[in-house]
This record gives C-alpha cells, structure tokens and sequence, in this order.
C-alpha cells in the first residue's frame, strides 16, 4: 500500500461499514445492571463512531448472559427479563440510528466455555436458546421484531 491509500484507509475512505462488538458480561456496557445508563453509552458511542467515520455501522455482536428459568426485575441481572430488556433496549437505539445497518445477537444457543468464576457450569449463556434449543425469553423478544417485518 502506498502512503496516499494509507492515509485514505486511516481516515476511513476505504471502509465500506463499521462493525462495533458489544457482549455483555465482559464489557462495560452492561454496567452491573444499570441497563439505562449502558443505553445511553451505547447511544453515545454509536454516534462518536458515526461522526468519526461517516459509514454505516453494524452491531456485529451484543447480548447478556442469562441463566435459563431465573426471572426477577428487569433490572436484574442473569435473569431472562434482564435480556429481554436489553436486547430490546439495543434494538431500540438502533431504531433511532439511521446510519445503523443492521445487528446481530450474540448468541443462538448456549455453549460450552472455558470454566471461570464468570462461567456457570462452564457454559456461555449469551444465546436466545438453552444449549438443548429451549427457547429464552429473548428468542420470544426476537420473534416479536422479525414478525413485524
């Protein structure tokens, strides 16, 4: 690449879209449940990133682990009403983005995982399903958007 494409490619003249990768447990975007609060740094983000690069952007990943059956107050995390929440929530922003092409939930199923002290059972528990495809509230979440078209 010569200078000239890497200045164009460093100003962001070559980049069709912009991914931007938000999961939940390991970043601070879920802020310990404050689900308003990671909304609006969401939003915030969203738009530094338009304004930095003019492109489309794409929520490449995003979700919240949930521990299958739990249920309590939305603001609670692990439990499904928590990730109904804030799948909702990020569809929400998005809807307000226009510059916002498209997003993708992190993640179908549950799946096994390292073992951590973040990892019950040695599994993620992003997914809308449970590793034996039982529905989540979130998949339920999900079905209301898509069949609106």
């Amino acid at each position: 690449m010569n200078d000239a494409a890497e200045r164009a490619w460093r100003r962001g003249a070559m980049i069709a879209t912009i991914g931007s990768r938000r999961v939940g447990s390991r970043s601070r975007w879920v802020l310990g449940g404050q689900l308003d609060q990671a909304l609006a740094m969401l939003e915030q983000e969203l738009d530094q990133t338009w304004q930095a690069f003019q492109r489309p952007v794409i929520v490449t990943e995003f979700g919240a682990d949930t521990y299958a059956g739990m249920h309590g107050h939305t603001a609670v995390m692990w439990t499904e009403e928590y990730q109904a929440a804030y799948i909702r929530g990020h569809r929400a922003v998005a809807a307000r983005k226009p510059y916002v092409a498209g997003m993708q939930v992190w993640n179908f199923a549950n799946f096994a995982a390292v073992q951590s002290i973040m990892r019950v059972g040695g599994l993620n528990m992003k997914g809308v399903f449970t590793r034996t495809r039982t529905p989540k509230m979130a998949a339920h979440v999900l079905r209301e958007f898509w069949s609106r078209g």
